[in-house]
C-alpha cells in the first residue's frame, strides 16, 4: 500500500480538466472520466475500482461550471434535441431539476450518487468526521470523500483549438502530455474518457460524437486487457462510428507504489467493413 493510500479521480472528460488531473493525481492514482463527471455513468468502474484496489482511501469527485454534458441535458429537456438510446439514462437523471440551475444540481448530485455507490460497494455509511465526509466499511475501511467543483471559465471556441478524443479503458494515471504524444495530437482540445468497464464508455462516444466532433477518436491500448477484451470494446465501438485510431501506449500494469513505464506508441487504423 502507498504510504498515503491511494486516490480515485472521478472528473469531465473535458480538455480543460487535463491540468487539473496532472496536478492531483501521482503514479498510483486510479482516474475514472466521463461527461460531466457522473458516478451512476461510471458506477461499475467506481465499483471495480474499490474491489480491485482495497488501498484507496481517498475519492476526489470533480464536476464543474460551463459543462457541455450539461448543456446537452439541458436541451434534451427544453425539447431543443434528442437524447437518443445511449444517452437517455444520463438524462433521466435531471428530469426533476429546473433547467436553468442544471449545473448547480449536477454540484449537488455527483456527491450524493458517489456516497450511495461507495456504501453499497464497501457495505459502508455516510459519517462526518472533523468537519470532512467519509464513508467507513462494515470491515472498517474508511474513504474520505472530497468534492471539488471545478470553476473553467467559458469553453473557448472551437478555432485554435483542434477536437480530438483519448479513450481509455484502463483506470491508471497517465501524464496528459504523454497521451496527446502517442496519439499524435496538442493536448490543448485532447478530451479524454477513461473507465475501467469498457460498457461505461459507449454513452460517452456517442456524447463526445454529438458535442465536441473531433477530428478523430483514439482508443489507447495499454496492456491494462487482454488482447480479447480490446476486440470487445473495439465491437463496443464499431456501432457507433466508423474509423476508429488504434495506437499502443505501453504497459500500464502499475501495482502498489510503482509509476508508469516511458509510452511506446504504435499507431495504427481500424475501419468499419
Amino acid at each position: 500500500m502507498a504510504k498515503t493510500g491511494r486516490k480515485l479521480i472521478i472528473g469531465c472528460m473535458d480538455w480543460r480538466y487535463n491540468g487539473i488531473i496532472d496536478g492531483l493525481a501521482d503514479g498510483t492514482s486510479v482516474v475514472l472520466r466521463n461527461g460531466g463527471a457522473n458516478a451512476e455513468g461510471l458506477e461499475s468502474s467506481i465499483r471495480k475500482a474499490l474491489e480491485l484496489y482495497p488501498d484507496i482511501t481517498e475519492i476526489h469527485i470533480m464536476p464543474h461550471e460551463d459543462c457541455a454534458a450539461m448543456k446537452f441535458v439541458r436541451n434534451v429537456l427544453d425539447g431543443n434535441e434528442e437524447a437518443g438510446e445511449l444517452l437517455q439514462p444520463l438524462v433521466d437523471e435531471f428530469a426533476g431539476c429546473g433547467t436553468e440551475d442544471i449545473f448547480e444540481y449536477n454540484r449537488d448530485y455527483q456527491p450524493e450518487a458517489l456516497i450511495r455507490i461507495v456504501e453499497e460497494a464497501i457495505n459502508g455509511r455516510k459519517t462526518g468526521i472533523g468537519g470532512r465526509t467519509y464513508v467507513v466499511g462494515s470491515d472498517g475501511r474508511r474513504i474520505e470523500i472530497k468534492t471539488d467543483y471545478i470553476s473553467l471559465g467559458e469553453m473557448p471556441t472551437a478555432k485554435g483549438h483542434e477536437h480530438n478524443a483519448c479513450i481509455i479503458v484502463d483506470p491508471f494515471f497517465k501524464k496528459t502530455e504523454d497521451m496527446a504524444k502517442a496519439i499524435g495530437v496538442n493536448a490543448e482540445g485532447m478530451y479524454v474518457a477513461q473507465v475501467l468497464d469498457p460498457d461505461n464508455v459507449i454513452a460517452d462516444v456517442d456524447l463526445i460524437l454529438k458535442r465536441v466532433h473531433p477530428e478523430k477518436i483514439t482508443l489507447l491500448k495499454t496492456g491494462a486487457m487482454k488482447e480479447e477484451e480490446y476486440e470487445r470494446v473495439l465491437d463496443l465501438m464499431r456501432e457507433t462510428f466508423k474509423e476508429l485510431d488504434v495506437v499502443d501506449f505501453g504497459s500500464a500494469s502499475i501495482k502498489k507504489g510503482e509509476t508508469e513505464e516511458k509510452p511506446k506508441a504504435d499507431r495504427h487504423v481500424r475501419k468499419n467493413k
